[in-house]
Order: structure tokens, then C-alpha cells, then sequence
């Protein structure tokens, strides 16, 4: 049954849906169309809504929508969240259900075309890894179980593949921690604390390593994943940890298991799953270690739980990222570009402290942007004082090991960082979470944002690739 009016439209054109279903009564309603967007190496899928009718069994409906050019495929059709057309468990579409927009190729079989842009995708995936060509070598595939990572469907980025997998629980912390207090003749009641689903997993998939022996391919594998994880962290915050990996000899047929002791930190902020972007970022990182030392501060600045450490590791990606620019010797700058000048009207030059550079750093990313951060009790702070409550926590991390906010000797009351510091400061408890300390917050947004941005300028413009399925589309 084909639900579409045609194969093939003209951008901007609406799609006429028109179909027979004779299981249900006649309504009108919300109609939702899942559709599928077929890029060269990814499946982006999202929802179209609008309203319709069925009268008499039939429902005829005009969608109008803004997809761009390219080649898609109708997954399901729903009024009122009752399913009557494709299916919502499985990805089984019809050969009628392929259309285009504004696509130069009219391809005599639609579903043809998907299956030999799905190849193409396994035959890159699939490609041998070569790390030994001496004799004895052989075939490995790897998996890969990372946590703290979500993916919402299976996703290939090159000779890597991302499938989401099921959540991790906290039952075994939690029974540790039971045992403890049980050797102490301590009873406690943890069963409130259980939970089973705490933290998303996924699983990276390498195929066909070639090497020597197991140990090589499993390091090999480790790296790509770790890689893979970094450009989680940049676009979801997802903070990716490898719990275990899996190593099966395709010769042989033997497989080693090897579970990896490391321990959960950090929180996931954003789920996002922005296939293409990461594989850009993936692919980038392969390419420039340093891009990838940057983000790999920034995970470890995420994970970690005592936010006045948090705040000199964030600090320090600032700093290493300022000096790479060779601010020093250059005419400082006030937040709107006027230069600052001295009691002699003579322009003032960027010295090597550290919260100069990071401030001409700041202030070439965000002077776009109000020089005034307001916070939540109304009260408003230049950037230049902003970064100055930064610095001085940084710096009682480095000095001092933590805030001493309370201690006169240490926080000064006769030097204004000091002072300004403590104004906005919070008080410390050991349930304390990162989101109670306003001024860390928006410190963490504003470093994700600059790194973000310097990787960004290294990758370009990120494009969602559909030359490939142009050309099988025009060489129908």
C-alpha cells in the first residue's frame, strides 16, 4: 500500500498522505509521521505533526514541513498516538515508503538505493585495521562497554560503531557499603538509596583489528573508544568511562573478557546524539592530540566532585589554552575593545599572570555579549570581577588545598579578591552539590563554551553528508 502521493518532491512541496484503515472508528486528532533522513553515514530520525481526519476509514491529510533536500523514508503514521500505518518497534519500511526532495535521481527502486547506501556504510565499517602485517597476525572484533554514555540508536562513525545497551544500577556500591556497617554492628537501611538505572551505557563496536595477539588489539581498541568517548564529552557532557571490554579472536574463535576497575564520577548534563558533529569531533581528535588533551581536561574537570579542585581544572584548561594564543605583549583591553591605558595616558601591555591572558581569552569569545553576568539574587558582576572570584578559588585550591573563607589569616579581608570572593561564596557540607555554587556553574558553561569553540574553529563547518546518496540516487 503506498500512503504517499508520489516518490519525488520539489522543496518547500507538502507531502499528500491518503490511506485506507478500516480498524478503527472515524476520528480526527493529532497526526504524528515518524520520517527517516538518509545521510551517508547516519539515519537521522524525528517526528512531523499536524492534524487530520479519518471519515469513512479513509485518512487524507496535507503535511506541510521544512525538510531540506534529501532522500527520506516514512517510518509510521499515529492520530492520537494510536498506530495505524508502519511499524514503532522495528525499522521494516516499505519500498513505498522512500521518497525525495528536490534529489536530481529518480531511482526505479527506492529500497535498493537504502540497502546499497547501508553497504557502503558496512563496507567502511568493516575495513581491516592493520596494526601488524608480520606473520602470525590475525582477526579481531572488540567491544567496548563505556557508562555514562547514551545513545539512542546504533550509529556508525567510521571503523567504530556506538549501539546503545542497557543502564547500570549502583546494587553493588550500595551492598558495600551495607557490608561495611554489618562488620561494624552497624544496621543500617540502604534500600532507599538502590537504584537500578542510574547510569545509561553503551557499547562501541570495532570490527576486524588485525593483529598479533589480543593484548594489541584490545589496547588498540581502548584508544579508539577513549577517542569516541571525548567527543560524547564535548557535545553531551556524557563523560564516557569504559567499564569492560571484550576481545573475540574471529580465527580462532576464542574470546578474553576483561573487566576494568574504574570508578563512576560525574554526572550527565545533556543527552544528546548528534551523530555527525561527534564524528567530526572523532575524527578530528585523531588527528590533533591536542585537541584531544583539552577535552580530556574537560572530562576530568567534569568528573570531578569537590568543586573547589573543579574549579583549578577548569581554571587550568583556561590558562593552557591562553598561552597558546601569545597574548603576552599585546595592548590590554577593557571587555568593549578600548584599550587600557595608564595614569600617563600610555596604553598598559598583557603581562603573563594568569588571570590576563585568561581574561583577553575570555573577552575574544564572549565580548559579543554584556560585559555584566547578572545572578540569580539580582545582584550583577563585570567579567573581569568574575573571573577574579575563579582565579582566587583556583588559587586556594593550589595553595591551600581548599576554601578558608572563615580564616582571616588566609582570606583577607584588606584585599578586594579576597572579599569578593567570599561574598559569593557558599557554605561547604559534605552532601553539597556543584549546582548550589552559582559562580562555578556558569564557570563550567563558560569553559564548555571555549572549548567547544576552539575545537569548532579546527573542524569547520560540520556537514551532513549526502553526496553518496546522491550518487546512487542519480546512477539508477
Amino acid at each position: 500500500m503506498m500512503v504517499l502521493d508520489k516518490n519525488n518532491y520539489k522543496l518547500g512541496e507538502p507531502l499528500i498522505i491518503k490511506m485506507y484503515y478500516d480498524q478503527i472508528k472515524d476520528m480526527s486528532g493529532d497526526i504524528t509521521i515518524e520520517v527517516i533522513h538518509i545521510y551517508d553515514w547516519y539515519d537521522e530520525v524525528f517526528n512531523i505533526n499536524t492534524h487530520g481526519e479519518i471519515k469513512n476509514h479513509e485518512l487524507e491529510c496535507i503535511v506541510n514541513h521544512h525538510l531540506e533536500k534529501g532522500f527520506y523514508a516514512l517510518r509510521y503514521i499515529k492520530i492520537n498516538n494510536i498506530l495505524i500505518y508502519g511499524y514503532d518497534d522495528r525499522f521494516d519500511i516499505s519500498s513505498n515508503d522512500y521518497f525525495s526532495i528536490s534529489m536530481e535521481g529518480i531511482p526505479s527502486n527506492y529500497a535498493i538505493t537504502h540497502k546499497k547506501i547501508i553497504e557502503a556504510r558496512e563496507n567502511e565499517f568493516a575495513k581491516n585495521k592493520l596494526l601488524d602485517s608480520g606473520e602470525g597476525h590475525t582477526l579481531f572484533d572488540a567491544y567496548v562497554f563505556v557508562k555514562n554514555i547514551r545513545v539512542k540508536s546504533r550509529i556508525q562513525y567510521g571503523s567504530i560503531e556506538a549501539i546503545p545497551f542497557d543502564n547500570l544500577g549502583n546494587e553493588s556500591e550500595v551492598l558495600n557499603v551495607d557490608s561495611f556497617f554489618k562488620a561494624i554492628n552497624l544496621s543500617l537501611d540502604l534500600s532507599h538509596i538502590i537504584n537500578t538505572k542510574g547510569r545509561p551505557t553503551a557499547v562501541f563496536y570495532i570490527k576486524n583489528i588485525v593483529a598479533t595477539n589480543g593484548r594489541q588489539a584490545e589496547l588498540y581498541a581502548i584508544e579508539m573508544a577513549e577517542t569516541l568517548s571525548v567527543a560524547f564529552t564535548l557535545t553531551t557532557r556524557g563523560n564516557g568511562e569504559i567499564y569492560a571490554i571484550a576481545m573475540l579472536n574471529t580465527v580462532e574463535q576464542t574470546s578474553c573478557v576483561n573487566v576494568l576497575n574504574r570508578i563512576y564520577t560525574g554526572d550527565l548534563l545533556l543527552l544528546g546524539d548528534q551523530g555527525f558533529t561527534i564524528r567530526k569531533y572523532y575524527e578530528a581528535f585523531l588527528n590533533s592530540s591536542s585537541l584531544k588533551f583539552y577535552v580530556q581536561l574537560l572530562n576530568e574537570a567534569e568528573r570531578e566532585h569537590n568543586r573547589i579542585y573543579k574549579y583549578y581544572k577548569l581554571w587550568l584548561i583556561l590558562e593552557e589554552l591562553a598561552k597558546t594564543k601569545n597574548y603576552v605583549g599585546r595592548d590590554m583591553r577593557k571587555w568593549n575593545g578600548d584599550y587600557v591605558v595608564d595614569k600617563k595616558g600610555l596604553r598598559v601591555r598583557i603581562t603573563d599572570e594568569s588571570l590576563n591572558i585568561v581574561f583577553e581569552l575570555t573577552r575574544n569569545h564572549f565580548s559579543h555579549e554584556a560585559e555584566q553576568i547578572v545572578l540569580k539574587n539580582g545582584k550583577t558582576i563585570s567579567r573581569k570581577d568574575f573571573l577574579s572570584i575563579c582565579y582566587q578559588r583556583r588559587c586556594c585550591c593550589a595553595h591551600h588545598g581548599k576554601c578558608f573563607m572563615d580564616n582571616p589569616t588566609i582570606c583577607d579581608s584588606s584585599k578586594a579578591q579576597c572579599v569578593r570572593c567570599k561574598e559569593n561564596n557558599i557554605r561547604e557540607n559534605f552532601f553539597q552539590s556543584k549546582y548550589e555554587d552559582e559562580i562555578l556553574v556558569k564557570f563550567e558553561n563558560m569553559v564548555y563554551s571555549i572549548v567547544q569553540k576552539e575545537v569548532q574553529s579546527e573542524v569547520g563547518i560540520i556537514i551532513k553528508e549526502q553526496n553518496l546518496v546522491a550518487s546512487f540516487l542519480e546512477n539508477q
